[in-house]
């Protein structure tokens, strides 16, 4: 619901709701009126435009969207209650009588707030025109005077050269600055892609390199691997050395010595016997015996020292075989390493041109964005005050976000705008200069201290010379320099002529004096004065 009033309500049409509810009472479904307003207002027919039912308006077709509904109440002015002389009082007549006056000084108090400019409903620092316009205004000539679309028409060639001058003298401080910027960007978009491109060169030389010396690590422990392989299992000299033996070469001589020795054993063993079952052989041949037994027992000692040698050469050349097995593991996974790294991922070069850098990188691919002002930008967020400018905008131009929102992935046509409203993804722009607000807000101050207005009630008193409602209005001016209209809003059929009188006037406030010249004892009667004071 758009306003309220105590006999009146205002709805935006949206082209197809059809039922619309009040608030307020009525006497007679006729006395229920109903508005289409737009450039014009349009009243619609009861019975051929929409019918009452309860406290709901049913339309035949929907409002248009951008026109406004209003369902109004308008009771008739003549009595539904008549009197006759000697008639018995009735409570539901008395009632009907006392609802029918009741909604006519409703819909009087609403007339009266429809009939001038107020602030509006639910912005009580904005004047609310209620769809009217202001007409037989004179062109202004002080600062705070209202301008009229005759006085726009016939200065329009000295206010357009005004925008001009100041749009070009924004231009120039906003080439200044993007050049100054251009100037900057520019310097350090050199330092920063020498910077990029010499420690990329750095990169790759230092990867070619250890690319290179993992290649002669790989193959240094291939060779390593196989050199461990040959001195444990080769037939020959490993190294070509004559007299080097391989673990299986030493591991075979002792195999062949320890078989040597034990035949020999056992050659002395059976000698030692024959002599010993020939007690009366000479003594030399036993000394003989003796000895040859010790000669093959040093012999088997020596054939048990070399099996050790054999053992412990295999041992560490089965250690040999793990190194070298480990180095060709760790020189694979530094090729691996190597075969994973893409220059083209590293930026190659950065270029700037027109206010605008280009980043583009091995692979070719490039990225383009503005420098040196805040341009209106693509999927991004922004929040209700945020400024942003546009290159497809006169420079004299810029957008103020006006509700909160992300911008779409393509900028919308700068040339076809609908008012002064941009809207962009989710987000709404306002147009704007750097004059026209501080204009306004400048206008809009000076008028609000020039005009004020209002309504009070006076109740009537009877004296010697009449009735009369003597009131006093409180005002806010500098001095006592301003003019004072009086509008009786409240009527009767009864009333002779009456009269409004403004008294004293000072900086705070004015007196006035209602004189009725009635035809019936009024005592005591409320009636309504509205009064407006405009400061010279």
């Amino acid at each position: 619901m758009a306003k309220e009033r105590k006999a009146s309500v205002i709805y935006e049409g949206n082209a197809s709701q059809l039922v619309y509810a009040f608030p307020f009472d009525y006497l007679r479904k006729k006395f229920v009126k109903v508005e289409d307003i737009y450039t014009n207002i349009t009243e619609l027919t009861m019975g051929v435009d929409y019918t009452v039912e309860d406290k709901q308006v049913r339309l035949v077709k929907g409002i248009p969207l951008g026109h406004s509904v209003k369902i109004y109440r308008e009771t008739t002015t003549a009595p539904l209650v008549e009197w006759q002389d000697a008639s018995v009082l009735r409570s539901a007549d008395l009632s009907l009588q006392e609802v029918q006056l009741l909604h006519l000084a409703e819909e009087t108090a609403d007339k009266v707030f429809d009939s001038g400019m107020s602030t509006a409903y639910d912005n009580p620092n904005c004047w609310d025109g209620q769809y009217k316009r202001i007409i037989n205004a004179l062109d202004p000539i002080e600062d705070g005077d209202v301008v009229t679309l005759r006085y726009i028409k016939s200065n329009q060639d000295s206010l357009l050269n005004q925008l001009k001058n100041t749009g070009a003298t924004q231009n120039s401080s906003i080439v200044a600055t993007g050049d100054t910027q251009n100037a900057r960007l520019t310097a350090t978009g050199d330092t920063q892609n020498k910077r990029i491109t010499d420690t990329g060169n750095a990169y790759v030389s230092t990867m070619t390199t250890l690319k290179d010396a993992t290649a002669t690590k790989a193959n240094d422990a291939s060779n390593s691997a196989e050199l461990s392989k040959m001195w444990a299992m080769s037939s020959s000299s490993p190294d070509g050395v004559s007299g080097n033996k391989s673990a299986k070469i030493w591991a075979e001589e002792a195999k062949t010595s320890a078989g040597n020795s034990a035949a020999s054993a056992s050659a002395s063993a059976s000698s030692a016997n024959a002599s010993a079952s020939s007690a009366t052989n000479s003594a030399n041949s036993a000394n003989a015996s003796k000895q040859s037994a010790s000669a093959s027992a040093n012999s088997a000692s020596a054939s048990a020292s070399l099996a050790s040698d054999a053992s412990i050469s295999a041992s560490n050349a089965k250690i040999s075989e793990t190194n070298a097995d480990n180095s060709a593991k760790a020189a694979k996974q530094s090729e691996e390493n190597a075969k994973t790294w893409d220059p083209t991922q590293y930026v190659q070069s950065v270029t700037e041109s027109n206010g605008k850098v280009t980043v583009t990188k091995g692979d070719g691919d490039s990225t383009t964005f503005n420098a040196g002002l805040n341009i209106l930008a693509r999927n991004k967020a922004y929040a209700v005050g945020d400024i942003a400018y546009s290159p497809n905008l006169p420079s004299y131009l810029y957008l103020e976000c006006t509700k909160a929102g992300t911008t779409g992935a393509t900028e919308p046509d700068m040339s076809t705008l609908s008012g002064a409203i941009v809207t962009d993804g989710t987000a709404k722009f306002s147009v704007k200069t750097v004059c026209a607000k501080e204009y306004v807000d400048a206008c809009v101050q000076s008028i609000s201290k020039r005009i004020q207005y209002g309504t009070v009630t006076v109740k009537t008193t009877i004296n010697d010379s009449g009735q009369q409602g003597n009131f006093e209005i409180p005002v806010d001016f500098p001095d006592a320099d301003y003019s004072v209209q009086l509008t009786l809003a409240s009527t009767f059929p009864y009333f002779g002529d009456t009269t409004l009188v403004v008294g004293n006037k000072t900086t705070t406030s004015f007196t006035g004096i209602l004189w009725i010249n009635s035809r019936e004892n009024v005592s005591s009667y409320k009636m309504l004065v509205e009064w407006l004071a405009i400061h010279k």
